[in-house]
């Protein structure tokens, strides 16, 4: 009897269960659940799959969801990128075990299926031409959105900024407001502190544009005095007309005395102050004024029936182009439409752009003297105000009131070959004429002017040069002469490849012996020698 009572006491206190028995099932001897029975057999409170003892059972593929054939939710426990909640991607396999794949799933992921067009070819997509699916919809078709111009294939994310007025690589920085703009296409300037146009050699700057108080040179001798300019050599000129001859004295920043001029020691009669290169040499008079070794040499020109371009270039403006002028060292154009923006652009010799300017004016055409000072005068829209750019690079003040005559609002403005009277043609074919000073002095009426295409057309009526004692006026590549006394018409001739657009028809310009014509805006700037 008390054999029997001790042995119940030690089974009690030992867990001996009689139904689960030593080892059995939910023994907490038991360490290793077992992950499919239903049952807690390492008493731990939590059964199969949700056991930590059973992940690699229940979680074969580690992506923290269970496999559905063991009352989880994932529907494929062999592939780690396959579990609810992943985004779908273009891979032909259901990715988040909706049931969908690839495109018929509404949750594919828009990095994976962005396809964009590339009009330009250079591997950067517009962003207003998105198409969402597996696969390309064009050969030409590529996954990012980054182009800003997708006509230009030099416009993308990937090329460097440069100094030509555009936003070349799309951050929506221009110019010298980028801070990556590549050194290498920007100018040097010099300060210019007592403002006479010349900068000092010793503080320069590199930019794409001249910042204030800034100029294109370094050539002043003494940047605190605006008397002491460029070093120059010196020439005697006893006639006064702004060309000596002798020996050259210098180069230095002062006159050496009174009756010197700089650089120009080319006069052919220093006794004459009618004589000197440039001057008017009137044809026919058997003198030669301008001391080029000839009477003139011009006659009526236009000999040849057609005339191919001698020079050309890239137009800057492209914006309603409106003239060309060469101020004796740069080519300058002009382009109107409205005051505000690039409305003047600098070309060098060779017809390579320097630099863009805002005036703020309206432009109808610039002009210059071409006696190489480099004075450059301008005309805007319905204005009687001659404005001459004197205040630095790209400012211009008003210079001459035209008074008196009829001065219509689009027409261009430019000099004689004189240099000492403006010329402007109204609609009607006459050309009217004012002096030096802006007094009228009279008319001259080009007679069938409108008989030949669209020269009374506008805009081409609004336009009009003087070269060799004749008017000129162009329309459609046809240029017309005009004697510039009868008004008659000498002769026409055709400027090959000189365009016919609205620009083209506005832009005639005479300048450094050639006639100019601009294709179109933004296209190529025609010479033609045609005298």
């Amino acid at each position: 009897m008390r054999y029997t009572v001790l042995l119940a006491f030690a089974l009690f206190f030992t867990g001996c269960d009689d139904v689960k028995g030593p080892g059995g099932a939910g023994d907490t001897d038991v360490a290793v659940e077992d992950c499919g029975d239903g049952i807690d057999n390492d008493d731990d409170g939590i059964t199969d799959c949700y056991d930590d003892d059973c992940a690699a059972t229940c979680d074969v593929d580690g992506d923290g969801h269970i496999d559905i054939n063991l009352g989880g939710d994932d529907c494929d426990d062999n592939n780690g990128a396959v579990f609810p909640g992943n985004l779908e991607i273009c891979d032909g396999i259901d990715n988040n075990c909706d049931g969908l794949a690839d495109e018929d799933d509404p949750n594919l992921d828009p990095s994976d299926s962005s396809w964009y067009g590339d009009a330009d070819g250079d591997g950067y997509g517009n962003p207003d031409q998105v198409v969402y699916q597996c696969d390309p919809p064009a050969p030409e078709a590529v996954q990012n959105g980054d182009d800003c111009d997708d006509t230009q294939a030099g416009i993308n994310p990937g090329v460097p900024e440069e100094c030509n007025n555009r936003d070349d690589n799309c951050d929506g920085l221009i110019d010298d407001d980028d801070p990556t703009v590549d050194p290498t296409t920007m100018r040097s300037f010099w300060v210019d502190n007592d403002a006479d146009g010349l900068g000092d050699p010793l503080i320069q700057l590199d930019a794409c544009r001249p910042p204030s108080g800034y100029v294109d040179n370094d050539l002043d001798c003494d940047d605190n005095d605006a008397g002491l300019g460029e070093a120059a050599e010196w020439f005697f000129d006893n006639d006064g007309d702004g060309h000596g001859t002798g020996i050259a004295q210098g180069p230095q920043c002062a006159s050496p005395g009174v009756g010197y001029v700089p650089y120009l020691g080319d006069d052919c009669d220093d006794n004459d102050p009618l004589v000197f290169p440039g001057a008017y040499d009137y044809c026919g008079d058997y003198f030669d004024a301008d001391c080029d070794g000839d009477d003139c040499g011009c006659g009526t020109g236009l000999a040849d029936p057609s005339y191919p371009a001698a020079v050309q270039f890239q137009d800057a403006l492209p914006s309603t182009t409106m003239s060309m002028t060469w101020d004796g060292v740069d080519y300058w154009s002009s382009s109107g439409g409205g005051p505000g923006g690039d409305r003047l652009a600098q070309y060098d010799p060779y017809g390579a752009f320097l630099s863009f300017y805002q005036p703020n004016v309206d432009w109808r055409s610039v002009f210059t003297k071409e006696d190489g000072i480099g004075n450059l005068y301008g005309r805007g829209y319905n204005s009687n105000q001659i404005q001459v750019m004197s205040g630095g690079l790209g400012i211009f003040t008003n210079d001459v009131t035209l008074q008196g005559g009829t001065l219509d609002a689009q027409s261009s403005v430019a000099f004689d070959t004189t240099r000492r009277e403006f010329i402007t043609l109204n609609p009607n074919g006459d050309v009217q004429r004012w002096d030096e000073a802006g007094a009228f002095v009279g008319a001259v009426t080009l007679v069938g002017f409108g008989n030949q295409g669209n020269e009374g057309t506008y805009p081409s009526d609004r336009g009009v040069a003087w070269a060799c004692d004749h008017y000129l006026t162009y329309s459609d590549e046809t240029l017309s002469s005009w004697d510039s006394v009868t008004g008659a018409r000498v002769a026409s001739t055709t400027l090959v490849g000189a365009g016919t657009s609205f620009d083209s028809n506005f832009s005639i310009s005479y300048t450094n012996e050639m006639v100019f014509v601009v294709t179109t805006a933004g296209g190529q700037w025609q010479g033609y020698d045609v005298f």
